[in-house]
């Protein structure tokens, strides 16, 4: 694991972050929650840009999602996300479809096929559904709710419906806690963090990372 310089069919590099352990390695990290020291109530811009030290909470940023799931269209990407929960269970969730559309359809998520552990959030129903959201922060409000602004009201930038049933951008507290379910949150985690019980939990760990469908993970 580490930071690692690629070029993915553009003029510039990027420095990103490399998973190289899980389910095989070869995956390139696009969000990390790690410690809580990074503020997620941000803008748009920062949003589109990316923020955050790649080695701890970071955010790639939009743009750069956009590109690396739509540029080149013969090597598709998977997303997987993990989560680990304070007493270091780790569940995860992988969508086998994923891609970010542009600015111009603001940055909607695409986001199929789902297998894991954690339950499919992002697929939730129809006001919770996150799959073929826009992306909403608390100065560009895109999102399906038509009494105000996710993003503002939950502190986050996301891919808000009417709210949601996952939010990865969410405050970062230690466990329970309590009043506006703003934290780190995955609504299909049984009960712990389930949409059906109205839980406040917040996870220790998250990230998401994406890979090539077709990768062929090490057995080394």
């Amino acid at each position: 694991n580490g930071i690692y310089e690629i070029k993915p069919n553009t003029d510039e590099t990027w420095m990103v972050y490399c998973d190289m352990e899980t389910a095989g390695g070869g995956w390139t990290v696009i969000q990390k929650r790690v410690d809580g020291e990074e503020n997620f109530s941000r803008n748009w811009k920062a949003y589109k840009n990316g923020f955050g030290d790649k080695n701890k909470d970071h955010w790639i940023g939009l743009e750069r999602m956009h590109h690396l799931t739509t540029s080149n269209k013969s090597r598709r990407l998977k997303l997987r996300i993990d989560l680990i929960d304070w007493d270091d269970v780790n569940h995860y969730a992988e969508y086998e479809t994923f891609r970010v559309r542009g600015e111009g359809k603001n940055y909607q998520l695409i986001a199929k096929k789902f297998s894991g552990t954690a339950g499919d959030a992002l697929n939730y129903g129809e006001n919770y559904n996150h799959n073929m959201q826009a992306f909403t922060t608390f100065d560009r409000d895109n999102d399906g709710y038509a009494l105000g602004n996710c993003g503002r009201y939950y502190r986050s930038g996301w891919w808000f419906n009417a709210c949601f049933a996952a939010n990865l951008n969410g405050n970062y507290y230690t466990g329970p806690y309590r009043g506006v379910q703003n934290g780190i949150y995955w609504g299909t985690w049984y009960k712990l963090s389930d949409s059906r019980s109205n839980a406040r939990y917040s996870f220790k760990y998250v990230d998401m990372k994406v890979r090539p469908l077709n990768f062929e993970a090490s057995t080394v």
